[in-house]
């Protein structure tokens, strides 16, 4: 039997910089290269996740961190997200280290909904930038210890999860998946049975 192990793909461990498409597509030939030198579908299938992940993490990385926090509406109705950076209140460079969002939350005729509204302010507030570097940043550590392997004792080429030994896609790697199961390229492979 011969185990086609995989190369060592980049961590996320700290602050790493974000991938960038060359970085996913040599992910995915680095990966596997069982069939004769071709890239292999569940390596495709493991850097599109991955990648997934990465331009949400991106954006993440790009908005400011927060702590965020929904203010009670004023007396217009108005629902008000505010993060307050390092230095609440202290200029840096002309402006303040602070970002105000207005939530409006309407109907479908245009009328202001107050209690989806304050939810909406809630929700913006309650998963703000530094939580969600964190969720992505576990995500893609996850996906790192359940990428693909191979085995070739006689045709056909066997796939399992890296980690568990479990069949490849793994359970960890659907459910990865599962957030983006609405694209209109989400892989047929990835979808839960």
């Amino acid at each position: 039997m011969k185990d086609g192990g995989m190369h060592d793909s980049p961590g996320v461990a700290g602050h790493r910089p974000p991938l960038t498409a060359r970085d996913v597509a040599r992910l995915a030939n680095d990966q596997s290269t069982a069939n004769d030198g071709k890239v292999s579908r569940p390596a495709e299938l493991h850097a599109w996740v991955v990648a997934q992940w990465q331009a949400k993490l991106d954006v993440a990385w790009a908005a400011t961190p927060g702590p965020w926090e929904a203010l009670a509406q004023d007396s217009d109705g108005q629902n008000t997200v505010l993060s307050r950076g390092p230095g609440d209140g202290e200029k840096a460079t002309g402006a303040f280290k602070a970002v105000w969002l207005e939530v409006q939350s309407h109907d479908g005729n245009w009328n202001i909904n107050l209690d989806r509204q304050t939810a909406d302010a809630d929700h913006i507030a309650a998963f703000d930038p530094a939580f969600a570097v964190a969720v992505c940043e576990s995500a893609l550590r996850r996906l790192e210890r359940h990428r693909p392997t191979f085995v070739v004792d006689e045709p056909p080429i066997i796939w399992y999860c890296v980690d568990q030994g479990d069949p490849w896609p793994c359970p960890e790697v659907l459910d990865d998946a599962s957030p983006f199961a609405g694209q209109p390229d989400f892989p047929e492979e990835l979808k839960r049975p």
